[in-house]
């Protein structure tokens, strides 16, 4: 978690120091939705938490990285019952009208699981795409933000079974996907 931060943090600086740029934090909430078959079974949805630090580069492209937490991730099943954690780095194609600025957004990351029961939620490559608006600067230098994205890590979810020994063996490999929708709050300086 610790090298997490200091990765944003040192992003965040260099964006920062960019020349006409833009700086834009946001801290979000919102809902997720795996929506994908595992076994059988599917995951849950649940909240979605996280932060993003951006900068717009120029009038139309900006770059942003994000770190998001999912908890209470669960299957119907009871054979997990987690967390799953995730950095990315995206791109930005953004058309501003005055303070309201739609946009769209590709990127690529890592996300970081855990194993319980008959699943493992590897650390795995991932990519998102999605898009949303952003409202700048409606009180000084806060706003609002509303994302809707949809993340796929191709093969980020082994499904496990017991050998006689009473270790596990990975069966098959699957894809972990799902759905987020969130609301943030955007700090514009």
């Amino acid at each position: 978690m610790r090298n997490i931060i200091l990765f944003l943090v040192c992003i965040w600086f260099l964006c920062a120091s960019t020349a006409m740029a833009q700086t834009e934090l946001e801290v979000f909430v919102g809902g997720y939705d795996p929506g994908s078959e595992i076994n059988g079974t599917a995951f849950g949805k649940g909240v979605i938490t996280g932060a993003r630090v951006g900068t717009s580069f120029a009038r139309f492209i900006g770059a942003e990285f994000s770190y998001w937490f999912l908890g209470g991730l669960r299957d119907p099943r009871k054979h997990f019952d987690g967390r799953a954690q995730s950095v990315a780095a995206n791109f930005l194609l953004q058309l501003p009208i005055g303070k309201i600025v739609p946009f769209g957004t590709a990127g690529v990351g890592t996300n970081f699981g855990e194993t319980q029961g008959e699943i493992k939620l590897k650390n795995s490559l991932a990519w998102n795409v999605g898009g949303g608006v952003k409202l700048r600067r409606l009180l000084g230098p806060l706003g609002l933000r509303f994302d809707a994205r949809y993340y796929r890590a191709g093969d980020g979810v082994d499904i496990l079974g017991e050998v006689t020994s009473g270790n596990l063996i990975r069966l098959r490999s699957v894809k972990f996907t799902f759905a987020e929708v969130s609301a943030g709050i955007l700090f514009t300086f």
